[in-house]
């Protein structure tokens, strides 16, 4: 059984569930198994198939949203970027970059989306990356890249633009001390990778028990289903 596709496994286990076998849980726990050995690739395309043919029950809601929690949170990266030819400069026109996906490593880029090139000295650069942080709080920082309007706290002194925390409407997060110099709150630049995107679009449907069907390439909601979940 454990050389079966997740589809096949999925199938299994709903034929068991609607005919009420005894089989029941075993085959919902060789689904589980089976998903933590899944791409998200594969657990998306699965997602979309179970959303459109309405074969939705609670405990396969349940252990989806638990692999794409662990996913979101366990492989998201991002970069926290800021860069200016003077302080000054900046301060008339703040910017602060955060890129988000499942990269290893991002560019460095500037307020116009132009990418920064060691051959410009002129132009200074502080980027934080999520190796800089701890597992706790790389977490508390995606979930902060889950919704919208993050802001920056930025320290500026003569020569220098640091981001020292982030911010929503429900938390802020200070990565380190600010009491030395002024600081500001600038609205971030957040660019999403279209597959993290659409994924993190699949784990708020699945968290809200609400799935759609999302386009893992267009990042798109595609339909909204009024109802997809089995009675």
């Amino acid at each position: 059984m454990s050389n079966l596709f997740l589809p096949q496994i999925v199938a299994n286990y709903l034929g068991s569930w609607e005919g009420h076998t005894q089989t029941e849980g075993s085959n919902l726990i060789q689904v589980n198994n089976r998903m933590s050995n899944a791409t998200i690739d594969e657990l998306a395309t699965e997602y979309n198939i179970l959303t459109r043919q309405y074969l939705w029950n609670l405990p396969l809601l349940d252990i989806f949203y638990d692999e794409f929690r662990n996913r979101m949170f366990s492989e998201t990266t991002f970069s926290i970027s800021v860069s200016w030819k003077t302080t000054q400069e900046w301060l008339n026109d703040p910017f602060v970059l955060i890129m988000v996906g499942f990269e290893d490593n991002y560019p460095i880029i500037d307020g116009n989306g132009l990418f920064i090139h060691s051959n410009k000295p002129n132009i200074s650069n502080s980027t934080l990356t999520y190796s800089d942080f701890s597992n706790e709080f790389q977490e508390k920082i995606i979930r902060m890249l889950l919704h919208n309007d993050t802001y920056a706290i930025v320290q500026v002194n003569d020569n220098k633009v640091k981001v020292v925390g982030l911010e929503n409407d429900n938390i802020r997060l200070n990565f380190s001390d600010i009491s030395e110099s002024p600081v500001v709150k600038v609205r971030t630049i957040v660019r999403k990778a279209s597959d993290w995107d659409s994924y993190s679009q699949i784990y708020k449907a699945l968290r809200d028990q609400k799935p759609v069907i999302v386009d893992p390439i267009q990042s798109e909601l595609l339909e909204h289903p009024e109802d997809l979940l089995e009675e």
